[in-house]
């Protein structure tokens, strides 16, 4: 979480602020990136929250951890019939 939200406020005041002050383009108040910063970082957050376990799920399925009928007949498990 903490490699998040120094990914978000580089991002958000690079693509926001620092760029648009340089090349040109939509220039965005300072005042207003803190807020896009904690905004993004607040969806980041919970995106991570939703998927953490179905990416553990996918990953103790995958090393044989959990039995999945379904997932053992197509690596050619013995239970290759029944789904």
């Amino acid at each position: 979480m903490v490699s998040q939200l120094i990914d978000t406020t580089i991002f958000i005041t690079m693509a926001f602020g620092v760029l648009p002050s340089i090349f040109g383009g939509v220039l965005v108040s300072w005042d207003l990136i803190p807020f896009m910063i904690l905004g993004q970082y607040i969806v980041k957050v919970i995106i991570a929250l939703l998927d953490t376990p179905f990416v553990y799920l996918g990953v103790m399925t995958i090393k044989g951890e959990i039995k999945i009928p379904f997932i053992r007949s197509l690596r050619g498990g013995n239970n290759a019939g029944n789904i």
